[in-house]
């Protein structure tokens, strides 16, 4: 402490105080000459170190605070580094422990002064990375880049750490009827994120499944509206169904390209198989009881009779009938005929078949039924399925090739069709 005569002027020097040479100072920015007072005045002085700024490579960016030799304060002291055109910040490095950072790889960071040295902000020369950007499958319309549609794949020449958009467009039309959903990114992320771009080339993914469209239709057209139609996974089976009776008309079987798709084709509730894109249509007919049927009984009566010609015996004679002993039936008169059809019992069961089958035929042969004449299946205990249209000279056709050489279940079967027919109790497609 200093004594001062009052109203003497006074000053303190030097300012800075240093040794001479010295890289550390004693700075006051207090006010250091004066007159005196009767008081006490205290200064105040700030320890700093000369501190140089440097980059490397010269041309790599700038500093902030910069230059050479520059007296700093102890303590901490904000930094910043900006990169020259071609150039990135890599990271702040000095030439003394005593200079710290809170992150040296940090272009905007905190430096904690504790003595003198040189602090360097090192560039390195800007490079860029490949990355590619596709979609599973590829094409337009799969993916956006920074908002902007691509067809992938592309490649992209882009700076390691530059932040990027990368989003996935979902659904997206393809051929008529097929679409494909999103699924994921090959880097695990959302439908739509941002990434960093890394420093080794990468490609990133975007991965989609393939959906098919399922129309669902009647036929006659719009006579009902059946369920399952829409967008289906590629090869999961899509549930369908249908009504029935719908009116007078009635559910006769789903069609579509490939039938062997179809589950049960005669199941009002069945699954189709989705491997493309398809049309399925229920089918809908209108029945109308049968007529012109004749039975056994009436072919053995006067009534049948008089139907029954030369002609007739030598069509009857051309069919596969038999006897009930196995033998071959060919009638040579009415008489012959009336008597063997009598005796027709299902004890031998293709006995029983040729005595149906004779008696449609003979219906056919005189008019009474149209051969061609779809008729209605009602029942689903057989070789066909209820809503099957089959004809009478179909049924007849497979009936005659199983007289003898059918087994037992199959000629019964054929047998209660033509029984059916005989007596009009198989209905009529119209």
């Amino acid at each position: 402490m200093k004594q001062l005569v009052e109203s003497s002027a006074w000053s303190v020097t030097p300012n800075p105080l240093s040794e001479s040479g010295s890289d550390e100072r004693w700075y006051s920015t207090d006010t250091l000459s004066g007159t005196a007072t009767a008081t006490t005045t205290i200064f105040t002085f700030t320890h700093q170190y000369l501190v140089s700024f440097a980059v490397s490579p010269s041309s790599g960016g700038t500093t902030d605070p910069s230059g050479a030799n520059v007296w700093e304060d102890a303590g901490t002291l904000s930094i910043s580094a900006s990169a020259n055109s071609g150039y990135v910040f890599d990271h702040w490095s000095s030439s003394t422990g005593s200079i710290t950072f809170d992150d040296y790889s940090l272009a905007s960071t905190t430096a904690t002064i504790g003595g003198a040295g040189t602090i360097t902000a090192n560039f390195v020369v800007q490079t860029t990375v490949e990355i590619t950007v596709t979609s599973s499958p590829a094409g337009s319309g799969f993916v956006k880049v920074d908002g902007s549609a691509i067809t992938t794949p592309q490649t992209f020449d882009w700076t390691p750490g530059d932040i990027h958009s990368l989003a996935a467009l979902s659904p997206v039309a393809g051929a008529t009827g097929t679409q494909y959903v999103w699924t994921s990114w090959s880097d695990g992320y959302d439908q739509t994120h941002d990434i960093v771009t890394p420093s080794t080339a990468t490609t990133y993914t975007a991965n989609y499944k393939t959906q098919y469209y399922l129309t669902v239709n009647t036929d006659p057209a719009d006579l009902t509206t059946p369920s399952g139609e829409g967008w289906y996974d590629a090869g999961d089976d899509a549930d369908i169904s249908t009504d029935n009776p719908v009116g007078t008309y009635y559910f006769a079987g789903w069609t579509t390209d490939d039938q062997d798709e179809i589950a049960e084709q005669y199941a009002l509730e069945t699954t189709v198989l989705m491997d493309k894109a398809k049309t399925v249509t229920a089918n809908y007919v209108r029945i109308i009881p049968g007529t012109g049927g004749k039975t056994l009984g009436f072919w053995s009566n006067k009534n049948g009779q008089s139907y029954i010609g030369d002609d007739d015996l030598s069509f009857l004679r051309g069919l596969n009938l038999f006897n009930k002993d196995g033998s071959d039936f060919n009638p040579e008169n009415y008489a012959a005929f009336k008597t063997w059809l009598l005796k027709a019992d299902a004890v031998k069961m293709g006995y029983m078949l040729s005595a149906q089958l004779a008696a449609t035929e003979l219906s056919v042969y005189n008019g009474l039924l149209s051969g061609s004449q779809t008729v209605w299946v009602d029942d689903g205990d057989g070789i066909y399925e209820p809503g099957e249209g089959l004809t009478i000279d179909s049924i007849m056709a497979d009936a005659n090739g199983l007289t003898m050489s059918g087994d037992r279940a199959t000629q019964e079967y054929y047998k209660n069709l033509l029984d059916k027919i005989n007596n009009n109790l198989l209905w009529f497609v119209v």
